[in-house]
Order: C-alpha cells, then structure tokens, then sequence
C-alpha cells in the first residue's frame, strides 16, 4: 500500500532534499490528515501524549483526553519528532507558520 507521504520520498514521507520548513509541513500535513486532528491541537502536542496505544489529546470537559488511534506512518513520524523535541511540543511552529507555509505551497499547486 501506498503511505499518505509517498510522494514525498521515506516512509514517513520529508524525504532527503527537503528543507527543514517543508519537512516540518509535510510531517504536520500527513499527522492532522491520517488523525483528523485540527491545527490547533496538533499544535498542542507534547511528547508524553504519544504512545504505543495511540495519541492522547487534550482534556475535554469530562476531565479525560481523546485517544486517537495512529496509523505506522503517523506513529513513526510523531516518534522521530518527539526524538528531536527541544520544547516538549512535536510541533513547536506558531499558527502563522503554519498557515503561510499552506498557503505557499497551496499558490504552487495553483489551488
């Protein structure tokens, strides 16, 4: 089976060649599509939310997160950032990087 990244080159797709910025997007891209987990709560992930039985996020209003249920190649890309976490965030980039870097890359796709 194909993966979401293919097309990206590697398994977890940020293949060699890519710049940091659009290794970063197409990481984000790939978790938030194969989860269904929205920007602002990808945002919002830290390392100790990751776990073989899936991502756990946030706390909703009966007191306990939502387990989400992680194909391989969103448990090997969120297990390769929490590696190299400087910030205990997986995605530690602001909401406007991340909406410019979409918007770029939707103005070179002509969308």
């Amino acid at each position: 089976p194909r993966s979401i990244g293919g097309a990206f080159g590697g398994a977890a797709g940020g293949g060699p060649g890519l710049s940091l910025g659009e290794k970063d997007l197409i990481h984000a891209v790939i978790v938030s599509i194969s989860t269904g987990v929205c920007v602002s709560k990808l945002r919002n992930v830290c390392t100790q939310y990751i776990s073989e039985s899936g991502l756990h996020i946030g706390i909703k209003k009966n007191g306990h997160t939502r387990l989400i249920q992680l194909i391989k190649q969103a448990r090997t890309i969120l297990y390769e950032r929490a590696k190299s976490d400087k910030y205990n965030l997986v995605f530690p980039f602001k909401i406007n990087w991340y909406r410019d870097k979409w918007y770029r890359l939707r103005s070179i796709l002509k969308f």
